[in-house]
């Protein structure tokens, strides 16, 4: 398990019902989440998991595309490793809330957010910066 430590306290709520993604390659987060080829889809209730399911998206020629698949899939929040500014906008304009910087195991992560023990960020599209190389 690892996740990025200097990132603040998670503060998403978890009251009533909320779809949650996490894009994956394999079992992992996906580095990027234009890079996902498949979707980890948890449904829960006040915290509380209700169903999880593995869906697989392939590789989309147009990451816009996912972006769009994601609202279609009424999904409340996006837990995933990388995402570029517009991407975060995107989903942000479309009330897909986005928790970035995070790696490792998906089910994991998972476990770690629902038991409110994951660190990470909440950046709004205003705030989100991009690594430069």
């Amino acid at each position: 398990m690892k996740h990025v430590s200097k990132l603040k306290q998670c503060q998403t709520p978890l009251q009533g019902p909320m779809r949650i993604a996490i894009p994956l390659i394999g079992t992992r987060v996906a580095p990027r989440l234009c890079l996902a080829r498949d979707v980890l889809v948890l449904e829960t209730t006040d915290g509380e998991l209700r169903a999880q399911r593995q869906i697989h998206v392939g590789r989309l020629s147009d990451p816009w595309a996912f972006l769009e698949w994601l609202a279609q899939q009424a999904i409340d929040l996006v837990l995933c490793c990388g995402v570029t500014r517009q991407a975060c906008a995107t989903l942000s304009a479309r009330g897909v809330h986005v928790v970035w910087g995070l790696t490792g195991e998906a089910e994991q992560i998972a476990a770690d957010f629902l038991a409110g023990r994951l660190s990470a960020s909440e950046p709004s599209a205003q705030d989100r910066t991009r690594k430069k190389n």
